[in-house]
């Protein structure tokens, strides 16, 4: 039986956490599309209380960075569903289309506004795809009927 190397072990492990975090986060995601009800846990967090309590102390920021990108990618994709579940519904009034200018010209200035630091930390594509993600799904929800 081969062993995993020294050096190659905290990589894999955290690879395999972050692999894990996101699929129940999935699961999350797919219970509530399923019944309509969201479920009152979340999923990933008993792993990762699990791995916070079993790992060294010294070692947290490396599961917690593990976790962060499953995490914004499981949202974001919760988020494009809910796009997508609420743009039928949109039904445009005046008010409604003045409050989704409002969200838009918000995010805007969000972006411009950090944008030299984005860019000088080479941020401003997921940034902005994230925001604008976010942006129509707000705007979708305040146009709904």
């Amino acid at each position: 039986m081969r062993t995993v190397p020294a050096s190659l072990r905290l990589p894999l492990q955290l690879s395999v956490f972050a692999a894990a975090y996101y699929l129940g986060a999935m699961a999350y995601i797919a219970l509530y599309w399923r019944t309509g009800d969201l479920p009152p846990i979340w999923p990933p967090a008993g792993l990762y209380l699990a791995v916070l309590l079993l790992a060294p102390p010294g070692r947290w920021p490396w599961w917690i960075a593990a976790a962060a990108p499953a995490g914004l990618a499981a949202f974001l994709i919760a988020h494009l569903c809910f796009l997508a579940a609420l743009m039928p519904l949109a039904a445009p009034t005046r008010p409604r289309l003045a409050a989704a200018g409002l969200t838009v010209a918000s995010c805007v200035a969000l972006l411009v506004w950090f944008w030299p630091r984005l860019i000088a930390e080479g941020m401003a594509v997921p940034v902005t795809l994230y925001i604008a993600v976010l942006g129509a799904m707000v705007c979708a929800a305040l146009l709904a009927d």
